[in-house]
């Protein structure tokens, strides 16, 4: 493979102090940089975080991370070299300035350079000024009880529920109250033998709402002070499966619920009735190629989005009351697919007028309003400005609407007040990779505010 030379200035004011070391080789790639900071090492130290970006994804630095790092000491020539950078691809490179606080990091400046192709045996120069530098918007979730410590876990999920948070590193469960003021929080230990995979908003055994854990051995209801439900979990009769997710929805004048799940490899949910414990639930698995995504209506109607790697489809609710009646209705008289001009890999809801279906594919975020009769959905449309991108996960909020969707590089997030889609970079003040993403909407202030979990921690911004 043709290798190419890519040489990075960097110029910070104090922070960074400008330098460019050219290194010769036709089979590889380097990055050098001469760095030095204020402070001395230990805490509130700075360090230079580097990312390489090809073709809009990621170009992996290292096993762990997606970044090398580096601590800018006072005034000491730090080098940080990139071999093999292969020729074909279009690149960018990400620097962020990252502070060590008492228990994390937390992201001092950030800059994306421009995008610049590579030519064998070439030496490309990509230089930082002080002028490309950006303020964070993200500010991370400090828990102020006791010690100053940063709930700086490895997170797998975060969900908003009722005015609290919830996240969870897969051992514990952590439930935040007042996160952009004083934040309190209060971590909750994993029922025994289980690990928590994510939270959701469901019910618990007496089919009251309740946030839920989604875990390794199934579905594990949250009482709220503290505990989790005693045994039996919600999905007791399901048996020992792995959720990944769950949702619950309701149909209209009894407003009974119906809870969807998805595993790795199979879909499907329950219909309890008032009467029943969750050993006596019935519940539908179906067998799938990889579920991607679960999306549940809030129109009363019941129906659930599921989005697989054999396609994505429409499930009614329906079928799950028949199977707790005692019948056995076919599975595919109440699936109706769907599809996007690319393969999609993760869905969004949102309903300030009507219900819009947002799918997240492997080339951009496609909208479409949901209808009735045969097609499910109208044509879908592009959201302009995502083309090209892979967009794995979804987060909306529907009034005032806001969504946020990720890709494989970047955050895309739509402020329907303003009608602008932004777009952040990860190296912009995110908490490592992110894993999970929610709106948190307060009514009196009308503040909306994005939280982002991540293997560094959480972080939120507001929009208003």
């Amino acid at each position: 493979m043709k290798k190419a030379i890519i040489c990075i200035a960097v110029a910070l004011s104090v922070v960074l102090l400008a330098s460019c070391y050219w290194v010769s080789g036709f089979n590889s790639g380097s990055v050098r940089l001469d760095l030095s900071a204020l402070g001395s090492k230990g805490l509130y130290d700075r360090y230079a975080r580097i990312w390489l970006v090809a073709d809009k994804k990621i170009y992996p630095l290292g096993q762990d991370k997606d970044y090398i790092q580096k601590l800018i000491p006072g005034y000491e020539e730090v080098t940080v070299t990139l071999e093999d950078i292969p020729v074909g691809p279009t690149y960018r490179v990400w620097l962020s300035v990252v502070t060590q606080e008492v228990d994390g990091f937390s992201t001092y400046k950030w800059a994306e350079s421009v995008a610049f192709p590579l030519s064998a045996g070439s030496e490309v120069a990509v230089i930082f000024d002080v002028g490309d530098l950006n303020s964070s918007p993200f500010t991370p979730i400090i828990d102020t009880d006791g010690e100053l410590t940063r709930l700086d876990k490895g997170l797998k999920d975060v969900e908003s529920y009722f005015g609290t948070i919830y996240a969870t590193d897969g051992a514990k469960l952590y439930e935040i109250t007042s996160f952009n003021t004083s934040p309190y929080i209060v971590s909750i230990d994993a029922p025994a033998n289980h690990v928590i995979n994510s939270v959701s908003k469901g019910i618990n055994g007496s089919l009251l709402d309740s946030p839920v854990a989604n875990t390794n051995r199934g579905i594990v209801s949250y009482n709220g002070d503290g505990s989790f439900d005693p045994p039996p979990p919600v999905s007791d009769s399901l048996g020992s499966l792995s959720v990944l997710n769950s949702a619950v929805g309701y149909y209209p004048g009894s407003f009974d619920p119906v809870l969807f799940f998805r595993s790795a490899y199979s879909w499907g949910g329950t219909a309890p009735y008032v009467e029943a414990s969750p050993g006596d639930f019935i519940w539908l698995n179906q067998s799938s190629g990889k579920v991607f995504d679960l999306q549940v209506t809030n129109d009363l109607s019941g129906y659930a989005y599921f989005a697989t790697e054999n396609g994505a489809f429409r499930f009614q609710g329906e079928y799950l009351a028949k199977l707790t009646s005692g019948e056995t209705p076919n599975v595919d008289d109440y699936k109706d697919a769907f599809r996007a001009p690319a393969r999609i890999l993760s869905l969004g809801l949102m309903n300030p007028e009507g219900e819009m279906l947002l799918m997240g594919t492997e080339n951009g975020v496609y909208e479409a309003w949901t209808i009735w009769g045969p097609e499910i959905i109208s044509t879908p449309y592009i959201v302009d400005g995502t083309q090209g991108y892979r967009i794995r996960k979804i987060a909306t909020n529907s009034s005032p609407a806001f969504a946020a969707y990720l890709s494989d590089a970047y955050l895309f997030v739509w402020d329907g007040n303003q009608g602008i889609l932004e777009k952040y970079p990860l190296c912009a003040g995110f908490p490592g990779r992110i894993t999970g993403m929610t709106w948190y909407y307060t009514a009196v202030s009308g503040d909306c505010f994005l939280i982002i979990a991540g293997d560094e921690g959480l972080v939120y911004t507001l929009y208003n």
